[in-house]
């Protein structure tokens, strides 16, 4: 399970190791990590209901490099995975299947 440290404002951050994986389109190849379960269910109390498929703002922390984004659930996991941009990916040498640290702010 990741750490859950509380930040200003009600944020949260979530700290957490995962395993890069690949979601292959006819378009292109996605590249995510999995939200552990029992952070998932931090993250549903700090986040109110929302409305469409469920997306979640948030600010990542990855090998230095922050940006923004959106967690998307995944409901055959109950929790969410967080897309890797291919620019953060290529500048940090990031690759299907490294195991990666990862900060999450809400």
């Amino acid at each position: 399970m990741g750490q859950l440290l509380p930040q200003n404002n009600a944020n949260k951050t979530i700290r957490f190791t995962a395993k890069v994986f690949i979601y292959p389109s006819e378009a292109a190849a996605w590249y995510f990590v999995s939200v552990p379960p029992k952070d998932a269910i931090m993250i549903q109390g700090v986040v109110p209901k929302r409305r469409g498929f469920g997306s979640v703002p948030v600010r990542v922390e990855v090998g230095g490099v922050t940006f923004v984004t959106a967690l998307f659930p995944n409901k055959y996991a109950k929790s969410y995975i967080l897309p890797l941009k291919k620019s953060i990916r290529i500048q940090l040498g990031i690759e299907a299947g490294d195991s990666i640290s990862v900060s999450i702010n809400v």
